[in-house]
């Protein structure tokens, strides 16, 4: 009897806990590229030379490059790799059409960016922006929502 009881309280809690591994993944992702955004703007600042964070949506990843004397090229640091965003999530530009044009946000010396914000939304609805609405703002979080929507 007690087991029974057991497996009914699991099979309820499951459901919930799926949800919850999804949408902390959408929060994980959103905060990877929130901390490039940060550390672009930070870096191109110190260093005197602009900064981009290229958003590739056709093949799910995101990195940074910086001006070096032949080009853009990636930074040696651990910042310099590529990402990627998990096969089950979608990411759209949302009011950045300059940012989607190009694939990518520059991050100027004087420490302004580009205006541009992403949402990156999961399988199960969770959807989180991230970005900033003007080139001397912050970067950040700006939305956090469900939009009830579930996708393949």
């Amino acid at each position: 009897f007690v087991l029974l009881i057991l497996a009914g309280v699991l099979a309820l809690a499951v459901p919930s806990l799926r949800g919850f591994g999804e949408s902390r993944q959408v929060r994980d992702t959103a905060g990877n590229v929130l901390a490039l955004a940060k550390y672009a703007r930070f870096r191109a600042v110190c260093e005197g030379r602009e900064y981009r964070l290229h958003i590739d949506r056709a093949q799910g990843r995101y990195w940074l490059e910086t001006a070096g004397e032949d080009g853009f090229e990636r930074p040696l640091s651990s910042f310099g790799q590529v990402f990627f965003f998990p096969e089950t999530m979608l990411v759209e530009w949302f009011d950045s059409e300059a940012a989607q044009r190009k694939g990518y946000i520059a991050f100027a010396p004087n420490g302004r960016a580009d205006a541009a914000r992403l949402h990156l939304t999961g399988r199960l609805g969770t959807v989180i922006e991230v970005g900033c609405e003007a080139p001397g703002e912050p970067f950040g979080i700006r939305e956090v929502f469900d939009t009830g929507v579930r996708r393949g």
